[in-house]
């Protein structure tokens, strides 16, 4: 498992850890606490877990975003070659560019569909990130970044482009 992963479940797992034994210790002390409190208590305890999961999943995104960005930056200032879906493409620069406008969109009940791989290959090193095309809106591509098990199996953003079309 890659390094970002691993911290990630080692915070969850302490938490959940930690989770355990105060349900254990509130079963046991039970008959000594109010059970209002303790039932307040455990619904606080159960958000400030839910809050703190989406946090962590939140700041994980964020930083494989930038990672994106700073790989697609990188890969702009060195020659290379750019391929989608395994073609050599003619002007790399309207991709990129469309690469780097990766963010945030509001959620309209569609899911991924269609995968394009976009690989930037040069000298140093080989960058894979994968693009599925809105099941809803054919110009709008979600967008993950197979080095790591989080982005590959959770969006790390959306693109708006129609470069894509073709492919």
């Amino acid at each position: 498992m890659d390094q970002l992963s691993t911290s990630v479940h080692n915070v969850l797992g302490y938490i959940t850890i930690f989770f355990f034994f105060l349900m254990v210790a509130s079963i046991i002390i039970n008959k000594f606490i109010d059970k209002a409190w303790l039932i307040g208590f455990s619904w606080g305890f159960l958000l400030l877990f839910g809050v703190a999961t989406v946090s962590c999943r939140k700041i994980i995104e964020r930083d494989i975003k930038a990672e994106v960005r700073e790989k697609i930056k990188t890969f702009q200032s060195t020659s290379g070659e750019l391929k989608v879906n395994n073609q050599l493409v003619d002007n790399p620069a309207d991709v990129l560019s469309s690469l780097q406008k990766i963010r945030n969109y509001d959620a309209h009940h569609s899911s991924p569909g269609t995968a394009i791989e976009v690989a930037m290959n040069n000298a140093k090193e080989s960058t894979i990130i994968l693009l599925r095309r809105d099941s809803q809106d054919s110009s709008e591509y979600w967008v993950y970044y197979p080095k790591y098990e989080f982005s590959t199996n959770h969006e790390i953003g959306r693109i708006k482009s129609s470069i894509f079309k073709q492919y």
